[in-house]
């Protein structure tokens, strides 16, 4: 059960309005969905960077000394580790805490 913070009834936690006054419920579905889709939204973004990180990273490090550039290899595995730990924290973070 939710109390309405205008007038104090009690609602559903189904609810996105209080069932006496029609003000919205704070923790009420609304309130849940919107963070949820929040949370997806921030999974997804992680792990498009981790991905993206860690495919530059292994680009520089396998194929950076035959561009000309022998210094990208160390830069290039660098990458490929921050991009392992962005991946694995967003889905620590946003994928299973939610669950």
């Amino acid at each position: 059960m939710v109390k309405c913070s205008k007038c104090g009834a009690e609602n559903q936690m189904e609810g996105a309005y209080c069932s006496n006054c029609s003000v919205p419920v704070v923790g009420g579905q609304r309130e849940s969905l919107q963070e949820a889709h929040r949370s997806r939204v921030r999974l997804m973004v992680g792990v498009i960077l981790g991905v993206l990180l860690t495919g530059i990273g292994l680009v520089l490090a396998l194929f950076g000394a035959d561009m000309g550039m022998p210094e990208s290899q160390g830069l290039g595995f660098g990458l490929v580790v921050v991009g392992v730990i962005v991946l694995v924290a967003s889905v620590i973070l946003f994928g299973w805490m939610k669950r």
